[in-house]
């Protein structure tokens, strides 16, 4: 809901930037302070949503990821960046042609709901600059620069609104390379905040390029990025505004655009990236493969489709819809939510990939939707057949892996359910039985409802009991992965939990590990006395390594590989009834980092 009107020349009056409220290096001004107040009213949609749908579309897409019949690494978006277009080509080869004429948002909404999102955040402007609504902030926008002369953004805030679907814009407020006086484009304008790194990161600061920044301020943040947020929030309505990279502008230029924006709309939901450690909530990495643990209260992990965000003609990666289904269930399991990309092509068109995935979950949701709108944490500890979410007197087990012995066990469930049913085959009965304190089983059908994740849900008459020692399954394969863990230690550090492209760069484990008092560990128990081969799995940067693993008196150990991916076998342990800790330790005095580990599996040896 918007709040009073504020007009444009209260926003912009003063130098701002010279107020104590807004120097570099103040704490949060007093307009967040009370802002964050009525945070948990304004955000409990989010929260109820679960899942939303990221949407990067863009006259970039025309050029689909290749630009003089070279393939671009990466992200689509950014070609304009990756190769050095000047503005006057780019709008030759862009948006003169750009002509979405498939564009049908009823198509795209439709689709998005069925696949259970509840909300939408679309591109309103990249870091190319260029508007995809009807701008009259500035002429370099869908409606007067294209073909097209349409506004899909007015189109698609219809749609969200006929279907019940939170709507909302990525904006990027502090970098634009379509501008002379924006940051980023040091190829053709040769301004601060680009690859060239022109008076580095704190372009500000630096004697010679700081003097740029009243200009940037002048002629790019007062008279395009904050007029353009005003102009979002009071054309459409948005319930959500998603921005990125302030590090391009000072914090005391972050804060003014946010100003803005609170004094022109003080409900709409604001991300975690309008400036590092503030808004609503936080967001993860680009494209996590692994979610890394974090304290905060509300949080996004934003993974796509492929490897880029727009759309890319050459990149083929897409991942299984069930791959993305079960990324979906591990966040809500921890509390948090995920935002999925797709990139729409030059014609309008969700691409038939994107389409299948779509269509993916939502066979999936159709079943199994109440496991996730409205859930969050159960309580339980990670299983080795999947994970489980909650909300109110009910637990939805969703089961990755299947028992091939016919028998879930339930390990940290301390009280039993008082009814149980298989979502999406109410038919089927499932019996419990329980084993000790800590665990329960289930017998369960042959065979599972979905290859993504079968849903068991548990209703129970009283709050839910569990205890956090996770279960040391004696039948199924047990995979502790890093993330899950607990660091003791002062050099070994989560990563962000994302997927790079060679061994050094990859994110989807820990690193650091310099020292042999840090350890990663498990707290476990054990019902059944048994053998388990031990599997290393880790990104080997150099070979060599030293590693031990231990379990009570057990313990196995050997000398990492170089390569990503690897999985060595480390040999075979014994263990016994009770409770422990397993501990992975490395074995070396040196000092030197040698491999990054994302996981330890212990199958049970037959």
């Amino acid at each position: 809901m918007l709040g009073s009107a504020v007009d444009q020349e209260t926003l912009l009056a003063g130098d701002i930037y010279l107020e104590p409220e807004f120097a570099p290096g103040a704490k949060a001004p007093k307009f967040y302070e009370e802002s964050m107040k009525t945070r948990d009213e304004r955000i409990q949609w989010w929260v109820d949503g679960r899942f939303g749908c990221f949407i990067h579309w863009g006259i970039y897409a025309q050029l689909g990821g290749v630009w003089q019949d070279e393939k671009v690494h990466g992200y689509s978006e950014h070609i304009q960046r990756k190769g050095q277009i000047d503005q006057a080509t780019y709008a030759e080869v862009c948006a003169d042609k750009f002509n979405p004429v498939d564009f049908d948002a009823e198509e795209w909404v439709k689709l998005i709901k069925a696949a259970g999102m509840r909300y939408l955040v679309i591109t309103a402007k990249h870091h190319d600059g260029f508007a995809m609504y009807d701008s009259q902030v500035s002429d370099w926008n869908i409606v007067d620069a294209t073909p097209f002369k349409r506004d899909p953004m007015a189109e698609l805030k219809a749609a969200c609104v006929k279907h019940g679907i939170k709507f909302g814009f990525y904006y990027s407020h502090a970098f634009d390379w379509g501008e002379a006086d924006g940051p980023g484009n040091d190829w053709e304008f040769k301004n601060p905040g680009g690859d060239k790194n022109l008076g580095g990161r704190n372009w500000w600061d630096d004697p010679v390029m700081g003097k740029e920044l009243p200009r940037i301020r002048e002629n790019y943040v007062n008279k395009k990025s904050i007029p353009q947020v005003v102009e979002l929030l009071k054309k459409y309505d948005p319930d959500i505004m998603w921005f990125d990279t302030p590090h391009k502008l000072p914090n005391s230029e972050n804060w003014r655009i946010f100003k803005a924006l609170r004094d022109t709309d003080s409900e709409v939901v604001v991300n975690g990236r309008f400036i590092y450690g503030f808004g609503d909530y936080t967001t993860t990495c680009d494209k996590p493969a692994q979610i890394k643990p974090t304290s905060e209260k509300y949080w996004e992990a934003i993974p796509t489709t492929n490897e880029s965000y727009g759309y890319h003609s050459e990149d083929k990666s897409h991942k299984p819809a069930a791959e993305l289904i079960q990324l979906l269930i591990k966040a809500v399991a921890r509390g948090g939510n995920i935002l999925m990309n797709l990139g729409p092509r030059a014609d309008g068109k969700i691409d038939d990939p994107d389409v299948n995935i779509l269509n993916g979950f939502a066979e999936w949701m159709t079943m199994a939707s109440e496991s996730i709108h409205g859930a969050g944490r159960s309580g339980l500890p990670v299983q080795a057949w999947g994970e489980s979410t909650a909300k109110d007197h009910m637990v939805y087990l969703q089961v990755f892996d299947w028992p091939i012995d016919g028998k879930l066990r339930i390990g940290g469930l301390q009280n039993d359910p008082a009814f149980i049913h298989l979502l999406g085959a109410d038919e089927v009965g499932v019996a419990a039985k329980r084993l000790d304190d800590n665990t329960l089983e289930l017998n369960v059908p042959a065979s599972p409802v979905s290859e993504a994740s079968t849903v068991i849900a548990l209703e129970f008459e009283a709050d839910i009991q569990t205890s956090k020692a996770r279960l040391l399954d004696p039948v199924a394969l047990n995979t502790l992965n890093v993330f899950d863990g607990k660091i003791d230690g002062s050099t070994l550090k989560y990563e962000n939990g994302a997927r790079g492209y060679k061994a050094d760069n990859h994110r989807d484990c820990l690193k650091g590990w310099t020292k042999g008092s840090d350890t990663v560990n498990w707290n476990l128990y054990v019902r059944e006395a048994g053998e388990y081969e031990v599997i290393a799995c880790y990104h080997g940067l150099k070979e060599g390594a030293g590693i031990k693993v231990e379990l009570g008196n057990a313990s196995v150990g050997g000398k990492t590989s170089a390569g990503a991916d690897v999985k060595q076998p480390l040999g075979t342990f014994k263990v016994v009834v009770g409770s422990n800790k397993l501990v992975w330790r490395i074995t070396d005095t040196d000092g030197v980092e040698r491999f990054r580990p994302q996981a330890l599996i212990l199958k049970p040896v037959k």
